[in-house]
């Protein structure tokens, strides 16, 4: 970087530069490799996405994903807890430090979104849940083979596409005209430190608006989704 980014982003060329930043519920579930939490290595776990049909499971289960000491998944120390504080301490912070320090230095076109999306077939619905990136495939329409794919099953398809429907309005609307508000959207989506949550189920899509830190940003990431249910 050829300069500090928070003293970037707090600089007066920022002030008229629209933005739209975003995260997954559960970004620090792609990264359990890093506190021993994963059971395969990331090769073999990332082949293992990439191969794996989610019309056709199979016996896969979540002991063969995640490692022993992880395990109940929501016991004390496993690896719901442990995934939610690696989504806070990598994620949160700099999000928070980021977005604030835009809107300290006078920009008035900040937005942020929430991405909840969690219907895939098990155990992937358990492990990873709205995993770190998977809201590029509904950014862009990508739903076919990729290291994703394992989630885009045809059980959920109806909701999936009207999810990626919605996002892809709001990002056009944000590229126009530097507003993602478009009336597709459930709720008014305010500014920073306001948000937008992106959810759907099997069958439909919804959108509710949430505050960083506050009614989403901070509960686990199944009380969001009940609170943001239609």
């Amino acid at each position: 970087m050829p300069s500090d980014p928070y003293a970037a982003l707090g600089s007066a060329r920022t002030r008229r530069i629209p933005v739209l930043a975003g995260n997954t519920f559960e970004e620090g579930k792609l990264f359990g490799s890093a506190i021993g939490a994963h059971r395969p290595s990331d090769r073999e776990r990332f082949t293992l996405q990439y191969r794996f049909d989610p019309d056709r499971p199979g016996r896969l289960r979540v002991r063969d994903l995640v490692a022993d000491p992880f395990l109940p998944l929501d016991a004390p120390g496993g690896w719901e807890e442990a995934s939610e504080a690696l989504t806070a301490s990598v994620f949160h912070g700099i999000v928070e430090r980021s977005m604030d320090t835009l809107v300290d230095a006078g920009n008035r076109n900040a937005y942020y979104y929430e991405f909840g999306w969690n219907e895939q077939p098990r155990p992937f619905d358990r492990v990873y849940g709205a995993v770190h990136a998977l809201d590029l495939p509904f950014v862009f329409g990508n739903f076919r083979r990729n290291v994703f794919s394992y989630a885009f099953s045809r059980a959920n398809r109806t909701g999936r596409l009207e999810l990626s429907r919605l996002m892809m309005r709001s990002v056009r609307a944000f590229v126009h005209t530097g507003d993602p508000r478009h009336r597709g959207l459930d709720d008014r989506w305010d500014l920073w430190p306001r948000s937008m949550v992106f959810d759907a189920g099997r069958h439909r899509a919804w959108t509710c608006a949430g505050r960083f830190g506050g009614t989403y940003g901070a509960a686990a990431s199944s009380d969001r989704r009940v609170a943001c249910s239609p």
